[in-house]
């Protein structure tokens, strides 16, 4: 089998089928796809909806709630309380098997009858309604696939964290801003894949930093800006000479990422 091009069905772009993936089908007895691999990946994860909130009414109490599910889809959903509650019979949509019909079409009959739960929240969680996939947070606001928290705003994948705002991914952080994938650490900025580290703007896989600026791959440093040493007062003067003025910062940003560019980085990050 050679190599193919085909136009997807969806975006109508073109892709290439390799003669591995032929290999492939044809082992598990399956036809080659009609969709590009972007817009199959879409499609896989159409049945997982974290961050798009909708208002809508429950459906056995009528009121107004915030929910994972359009308020045009002809789904049933119920609010947090009535789906929790006894007010409805789980038996009441079961249904039994007709073999003269197809299997798919039944179960989506069943995906049409079955109740949904309108957002996946766990308790107890309180001043947090705009949510998702949470659960035992504490006045937060529009973060998503997080637990344990308080007082965090606009991010996912939060754990154990406190007054963190804009993150992706975080455990134990605290008083954090525009991170990514960080862990144990209070007052960072803009830092990334960094654990163990305290008051830092800018950090690139560091571990038990304080006080550092700019910096790539450090252990245990203290008073470091864009990987070099200096003392406690030529450090805090250099930080200030960018605090406070938006258009410093995006040249810092510009900077910081032109600077990390000199370093060698992990084939991964699990």
């Amino acid at each position: 089998m050679t190599q193919e091009t085909k136009n997807c069905q969806n975006c109508k772009n073109d892709f290439v089928i390799e003669p591995e993936d032929f290999k492939f089908y044809d082992k598990i007895k399956v036809p080659a796809p009609t969709f590009c691999p972007e817009c199959r990946t879409k499609r896989r994860l159409i049945w997982r909806n974290e961050r798009t909130l909708y208002k809508r009414d429950c459906g056995l109490c009528g009121n107004s709630m915030i929910s994972m599910y359009n308020p045009n889809s002809r789904y049933i959903v119920y609010c947090h309380k009535c789906y929790e509650s006894d007010r409805w019979d789980p038996m009441s949509y079961g249904r039994d098997i007709d073999p003269t019909k197809p299997f798919f079409e039944q179960l989506n009959n069943l995906f049409l009858a079955a109740p949904k739960r309108n957002l996946h929240i766990g308790t107890p969680t309180k001043d947090t309604q705009y949510t998702n996939f949470s659960g035992e947070n504490k006045n937060c606001y529009l973060i998503f696939n997080s637990g344990a928290s308080e007082d965090c705003y606009y991010s996912r994948g939060l754990r154990i964290c406190r007054g963190t705002f804009d993150t992706y991914y975080a455990t134990g952080a605290e008083n954090c801003y525009e991170s990514i994938n960080i862990n144990k650490s209070y007052g960072l900025r803009f830092s990334q894949n960094t654990s163990d580290s305290v008051d830092s703007w800018f950090l690139l896989n560091c571990s038990n930093c304080q006080n550092c600026f700019g910096c790539v791959n450090l252990r245990n440093k203290q008073y470091h800006y864009f990987n070099e040493q200096f003392s406690k007062e030529e450090y805090e003067n250099k930080v200030k000479e960018f605090q406070g003025s938006y258009s410093k910062l995006q040249e810092m940003i510009k900077l910081f990422n032109k600077h990390s560019l000199k370093f060698p980085r992990r084939e991964n990050n699990n």
